[in-house]
């Protein structure tokens, strides 16, 4: 079978769609609310880590078939070591000061929570730094060097593990239940009236 290439209206319209099909993810799972985040970041509420880890073990295993009947190709892209753990770390505090991740921002925004404007505005305004910093780091962390360790695909950095994708989906079934256990998530997102 023939890997899935897309090209010019067709892979617009698939993108399309599949943004669609993600944003509508988002909002009925409740990740892209401000307060699910809150509460996932002060331990009261363990749903968005349920939502991440179950998509992650059900990708793995799709994945995993996809590419054995030749659907999908594995493609990757040059990678830098300390510029994604910098990367990360960026990312991880801008996620504990606004409260929501790019995507989450984008699909709140669209079902008219104003919060998540000021969001979107921090992220367009970061575009234009990127290129006069990617100049900048080009000179510094692009050139140091990787640990010994450090591999841009799993498949080298565990060689020896079999069926790794299904590894991937079991300890994210497991991650899972661990949420489930330790915080549960029956309480609603959304805030309720307070009662008399």
């Amino acid at each position: 079978m023939e890997p899935l290439s897309l090209s010019g209206t067709p892979r617009l319209i698939a993108g399309l769609l599949l943004g669609t099909a993600f944003g509508f993810f988002l909002i009925q799972s409740e990740v892209a609310w401000r307060k699910t985040m809150l509460d996932q970041l002060s331990m009261k509420n363990g749903k968005f880590f349920k939502v991440l880890f179950s998509s992650l073990a059900i990708g793995a295993v799709l994945f995993y078939f996809a590419k054995n009947y030749g659907i999908v190709q594995i493609q990757t892209r040059p990678a830098f070591f300390w510029g994604s753990v910098t990367g990360g770390m960026l990312f991880a505090g801008g996620i504990v000061l606004c409260g929501q991740f790019p995507a989450g921002a984008v699909a709140s925004l669209a079902t008219g929570k104003i919060y998540s404007l000021w969001t979107f505005i921090g992220m367009l305004l970061a575009l234009p730094s990127v290129h006069f910093i990617s100049k900048k780091l080009s000179e510094t962390i692009y050139k140091w060097p990787a640990p010994s360790f450090y591999a841009d695909r799993m498949e080298k950095l565990f060689s020896s593990a079999h069926n790794l994708y299904f590894w991937v989906a079991a300890f994210s079934v497991l991650m899972f239940f661990f949420f489930e256990f330790i915080q549960g998530g029956e309480e609603d997102s959304e805030e309720k009236p307070e009662k008399d």
